[in-house]
């Protein structure tokens, strides 16, 4: 219906980008794109061309971030 369920802010320092987001048949959310930066608590440092991907459950709670590409 176009009414906001919630607001979420993700990310740190640097840039990240939400390029698309999915939905699928049991209403998790994922949304994937790029990040200059570190994204989750893995350790993982961001380089310059680097990506992430998140899942969300219907509400926005976090269940899965993961931060794709190589320390730098």
């Amino acid at each position: 219906n176009g009414n906001r369920i919630f607001t979420k802010q993700f990310g740190s320092n640097g840039y990240q980008d939400a390029r698309r987001i999915f939905i699928d048949s049991n209403d998790f959310i994922y949304l994937v794109g790029p990040t200059s930066n570190s994204f989750n608590e893995s350790g993982f440092i961001g380089g310059a061309n680097d990506g992430y991907i998140l899942k969300m459950n219907k509400d926005g709670q976090l269940i899965y971030n993961k931060s794709l590409g190589y320390s730098q």
